[in-house]
């Protein structure tokens, strides 16, 4: 039995430079006699074996097999093999150390809640269930559920906090549970965590572990992110932010010993990290979230506290491609957190600025996405109108209503209720010449005459946008998600296509005319909006007082 996996392996050097470390051992229980190795994996180098040992194991006793090379290891992934000698049982193992922890701990874990009962009582009653009430972890570990939904009942919430909430968003909903912490006063952590991101409890123990041994300021750990549907592979383990977001070690299979070794090299180390997982010490935070509502926060969260940012196999969780949610207020969201990225932490010049939010505008008006394409140009005059738009609209309601109402809703649609023409799959063969000479002249299918157009629909996996080479010269496209069995049915619209290019021309005008007093507005409003303060007049100045929490003391509930 080999344990070299995502979960199960032990990667050398995050623990050695982030917690130092005097010794390591491996205790394991079970019955019978077994043959247990320690061996290394390492990238490009040659595979170690560390140890043999032949150990008895019976009453499910521990069994302690020191790791003598612990000291003289630098990096790879440590691993054990199990072999049975007799008829064998194996019921736990473990790593631990003797070396005492750097600092005592007392985290809170946060995490927003809005309409998602299916995902959020599960998860409650697991971590209830299985780490609140184990005895290594009680009173050193507190669950908060924002409940900006304001709909979960005190049964579903027995045994954590709940803070019922306006809907602020995640920025809102994140900001008021760190709020609470502080103004608490005896959590030293807080651990952001998305309400529809499933984890294993193990990542939340080594994460506590983590926090217990690093030594320095500034600590932070991001939880790598799998892909729901296929939950071996990254979607991302860490990112980058530079002028616009880009996901680390994306696309490696967890399955694979070599991809495993290649998520863990440090060659480029993330800026930020996404709170579907993500932890700090409280005392580290300079600036709260912006109001963002969602999309954006985390990134600027993360530049404006300058967290030094540890991500490691075994901690992460599992969630939906981004690619399948994107849609009208999605892309919104994400052009206009953007362009206060580029603008307020990056300070890009407007002409940059402007082609982003262009390539951004292509991809959707090529895929006949024109919801989404208005959208865009909607996000980049709201970023124009300056701070007090934020303000104004700090619960999106507005906003998601004028969203909403573009049409056509993009929306995905039961395979049963799709049309029932015939469609075409792409073939992957080469174009004729023709067509290649006509998508290089109408840029790329940016304008296509109605006249060239062919009488088809062709089929595109739902992504961020569609492949605009598959699409050229297509009538319709169906946009389809397997997963669901759904998707939805975009049509070439000329009009509409030239009638959002004019309106992003004008949007341009404006912003390169006004650049300066933008630049200017934003500066001045930006420290105060992150800042606690701001939170604390949104949601008054004692909001333990304003929203009554509804809490039980975990640790008069006996384990069942």
């Amino acid at each position: 039995m080999r344990f070299d996996t995502f979960f199960n392996g032990l990667t050398i050097r995050p623990w050695k430079t982030t917690c130092p470390l005097n010794d390591l051992g491996l205790a394991l229980s079970g019955t019978g006699k077994a043959l247990v190795s320690l061996q290394l994996h390492r990238l490009n180098l040659p595979h170690r074996l560390l140890s043999e040992d032949e150990v008895h194991l019976s009453d499910n006793k521990e069994v302690i097999v020191p790791v003598e090379a612990w000291n003289e290891l630098s990096g790879g992934m440590l691993y054990v093999t199990v072999r049975a000698v007799t008829e064998c049982t194996l019921s736990a193992a473990r790593f631990f150390t003797e070396t005492p922890p750097a600092s005592e701990v007392r985290l809170g874990v946060v995490i927003t809640h809005f309409n998602r009962k299916s995902f959020v009582v599960p998860a409650i009653k697991r971590i209830r269930d299985e780490l609140l009430r184990d005895p290594c972890y009680a009173g050193k570990i507190e669950l908060v559920v924002v409940d900006n939904s304001r709909n979960l009942t005190p049964r579903e919430t027995e045994g954590i906090t709940c803070l019922p909430n306006e809907n602020f968003g995640g920025s809102g909903g994140f900001a008021r549970g760190l709020m609470h912490l502080k103004q608490r006063g005896d959590f030293t952590h807080c651990l952001f965590m998305d309400d529809d991101a499933s984890c294993e409890l193990e990542a939340l123990r080594r994460t506590f572990t983590l926090m217990s041994y690093s030594a320095g300021d500034k600590f932070a750990v991001a939880g790598s992110l799998l892909r729901e549907n296929e939950p071996y592979r990254l979607i991302e383990k860490g990112a980058v932010f530079g002028g616009l977001c880009r996901p680390l070690k994306a696309g490696l299979d967890m399955r694979n010993v070599h991809e495993l070794l290649l998520a863990e090299s440090s060659v480029e180390l993330p800026n930020y990290g996404a709170w579907w997982f993500f932890g700090f010490r409280i005392s580290d935070v300079e600036r709260y979230p912006f109001p963002f509502f969602v999309r954006g926060d985390d990134i600027t969260f993360s530049l404006m506290n300058g967290f030094r940012i540890l991500t490691m196999n075994g901690i992460g969780c599992w969630g939906e491609d981004f690619s399948v949610k994107s849609g009208p207020l999605p892309i919104y969201l994400d052009v206009r957190s953007t362009m206060f990225l580029q603008l307020v932490m990056k300070g890009y010049r407007p002409g940059t600025i402007i082609r982003s939010v262009l390539r951004t505008l292509k991809r959707q008006i090529q895929s006949y996405n024109y919801a989404s394409a208005d959208s865009v140009v909607m996000a980049m005059l709201d970023f124009c109108s300056g701070p007090d738009f934020w303000l104004d609209n700090i619960d999106l309601h507005q906003v998601r209503n004028r969203i909403l109402s573009l049409t056509p809703r993009e929306v995905l649609t039961p395979r049963e209720d799709l049309t029932a023409e015939s469609i075409r799959f792409p073939s992957g063969v080469r174009k004729k010449l023709l067509d290649r000479v006509l998508y290089g002249l109408l840029l790329k299918g940016l304008i296509v005459p109605r006249f060239i157009l062919r009488d088809t629909i062709v089929y595109q996996h739902k992504a961020f946008h569609g492949n605009p080479e598959e699409i050229f010269r297509s009538r319709k496209i169906l946009y389809f998600v397997p997963e669901r069995d759904a998707g939805y049915i975009a049509q070439y619209d000329g009009a509409r296509a030239r009638a959002i290019l004019f309106k992003f021309i004008v949007a341009s005008i404006f912003f390169l005319r006004n650049y300066q007093k933008i630049s200017v507005a934003y500066a001045k409003a930006v420290p105060n909006m992150a800042s606690e303060a701001f939170w604390a007049d949104i949601y008054g100045r004692d909001a333990r007082t304003s929203h009554q929490a509804r809490q039980l003391d975990v640790s008069l509930v006996s384990p069942q």
